[in-house]
């Protein structure tokens, strides 16, 4: 064996070792940067919570989930009262700091992994709640409604009350009625409409509901 062969033989092995191990951190950092890049494309930029595209992705698993184990899947469709009159009177960016106020206070009213809050576009939020009965979800609009009022953001110019309120439509399938994503998107926003026909800074059950208390 010659050794200066040998010996140059063994250096070339050890860049090749050094040239994988740096691959193998190359290609996972890439894969850390990946991941975060996923994860902030499913964020809304502005409130820093889930975005419309993870509530897209999100419902249609838990409605095909809900049909599937005949288990109950609710939706809530919140929008911000006057908020067209909040940013003339105020500012855009007042507007925005809202914005990000309500919806972190519409994320802290919910606890489980399995709840989704996310924005819907504009002053309108989501929630997906499954495994919860109408009724359950009904409930729990007071906290929310009271998250927000507890905020305390003046708003001279609301027709329902002197702060930032929010209005709430509730809807909800069962998995025993064939009730698709964009018929249960409808019965929420139908509700939303009524409650803010209907005074604004409330909840309001669809129609189609029966919450027997």
């Amino acid at each position: 064996i010659n050794p200066v062969q040998l010996l140059g033989q063994i250096k070339a092995l050890e860049r090749i070792a050094d040239m994988k191990s740096r691959l193998h951190e190359i290609n996972s950092e890439l894969h850390n940067v990946n991941r975060v890049l996923e994860n902030m494309a499913r964020l809304d930029g502005l409130t820093q919570i889930p975005n419309r595209r993870s509530f897209d992705e999100r419902i249609d698993i838990e409605i095909a989930r809900c049909f599937r184990n005949q288990s109950p899947l609710s939706l809530m469709i919140c929008d911000i009262d006057c908020f067209k009159q909040y940013n003339d009177t105020y500012g855009h960016l007042a507007g925005d700091t809202a914005l990000k106020k309500v919806a972190k206070a519409l994320e802290d009213s919910f606890h489980r992994a399995t709840d989704l809050v996310a924005r819907y576009g504009g002053e309108e939020f989501v929630v997906l709640l499954p495994d919860t009965h109408v009724k359950d979800a009904h409930r729990m609009t007071e906290a929310m409604l009271k998250a927000v009022s507890d905020l305390a953001i003046p708003h001279k110019a609301s027709k329902a009350v002197d702060t930032v309120s929010i209005s709430i439509g509730v809807a909800s399938a069962n998995g025993e009625e064939q009730l698709d994503k964009a018929q249960l998107i409808e019965r929420a926003d139908e509700a939303l409409y009524q409650a803010k026909e209907t005074g604004r800074n409330q909840a309001v059950l669809s129609n189609k509901e029966k919450c027997h208390e």
